[in-house]
């Protein structure tokens, strides 16, 4: 069900009370309405059977019931994702227990999201980005959790990932005064599975350390206050399949033989994101005999690809390395080697 523009706050409220069957709803572009429904309370007697509730762009909307308390749980028990985007008068969110999903995009007003104690164990997958003005003020146990993720101005401290064990998904991103994060709690969560901490250039210097989740299976990693070229072995798990490396402008990394020893045999997927002085990948991928999907983006000066491991990957994805789309070019040096592959795109 997809509810779009021109609707208010009296034609909203006719419309959910006819929704009791329904299990997905979209409000998009509302841009009158303050609130979605009187009270949660009320909302949960009608929505007894809705699951995902999408909202986008509906800039005056202050919170999802109008007389809703901050610091109570959602009754609305059979809602599993929840994503606001772009709601900049939003100003806090409530969980039900039985939250699975959470995704909040530039918000920027909110400064507050809560979970029940239950539904901080069922959250599997957390998203908040670019909300500027969500910040740590007031961490505690007990029925109600105060959370936050991302944000990109304000935030300083970092949530204790502790209270949110059975995450599979957490990204972290865009966060230049972030400073500390709890990275030696990482190899308690057993279920956690993709993990992307990216453009953070205030955080610790001593991560990364070694320490990761034992069934990561995605990393998405960089921009941080430790060059990687400055990282040591990491001691990946076996489960690690696909990593994405982002460079800094100060990076000194000509070779990528210099990182070699961050790449573990178990890698099916390699991107290589920002690397300025990158010169060569023709070194230091030889033992990625799995390898299958390569993707290089923003390396100027890059100009030597791994000639052996080229035949057998099943993708290759280039994207603004001027120097590797002249030689991946049909006149160009690589052309007889990639054009046979599945899969290879070559832009800007």
């Amino acid at each position: 069900m997809i509810i779009q523009k021109r609707v208010n706050h009296q034609l909203l409220g006719g419309v959910l009370k006819y929704l009791g069957a329904v299990e997905e709803v979209t409000i998009e572009e509302c841009k009158e309405i303050r609130c979605l429904w009187e009270s949660d309370t009320e909302a949960s007697k009608v929505l007894v059977n809705l699951r995902i509730l999408d909202v986008h762009f509906c800039s005056n909307l202050v919170s999802l019931g109008e007389k809703d308390d901050e610091n109570c749980a959602s009754n609305l028990t059979s809602l599993r994702r929840l994503e606001v985007w772009y709601c900049h008068s939003l100003e806090n969110v409530s969980c039900p227990n039985s939250i699975e999903s959470l995704k909040l995009h530039g918000c920027d007003s909110i400064t507050s999201v809560f979970f029940p104690t239950e539904g901080r164990l069922n959250l599997k997958s957390l998203s908040i980005v670019h909300c500027k003005k969500l910040w740590e003020k007031d961490l505690k146990g007990g029925q109600k959790t105060r959370v936050l993720i991302n944000s990109t101005i304000w935030m300083l401290e970092f949530v204790r990932l502790s209270y949110f064990i059975h995450l599979t998904k957490l990204k972290i991103e865009d966060c230049p005064h972030m400073e500390s994060f709890p990275y030696d709690e990482l190899p308690n969560h057993n279920v956690l599975e993709r993990l992307t901490i990216v453009n953070c250039p205030s955080m610790d210097a001593s991560f990364p350390c070694g320490l990761w989740p034992p069934k990561l299976c995605f990393l998405n990693i960089g921009g941080l206050k430790k060059p990687i070229s400055e990282w040591g072995p990491q001691n990946f798990p076996n489960s690690l399949v696909e990593l994405h490396l982002r460079s800094i402008p100060s990076e000194d990394v000509s070779n990528f033989s210099q990182l070699s020893h961050l790449l573990p045999s178990s890698l099916t997927t390699l991107g290589i994101i920002g690397f300025e002085k990158l010169e060569s990948i023709s070194m230091g991928l030889q033992h990625l005999t799995s390898l299958q999907h390569l993707s290089i983006s923003k390396c100027p000066k890059t100009k030597d690809l791994p000639e052996k491991l080229l035949p057998s990957l099943l993708c290759l994805r280039i994207f603004l390395c001027p120097n590797l789309k002249k030689s991946c070019s049909r006149r160009g040096s690589y052309w007889p080697l990639i054009s046979p592959l599945p899969c290879f795109n070559i832009h800007g």
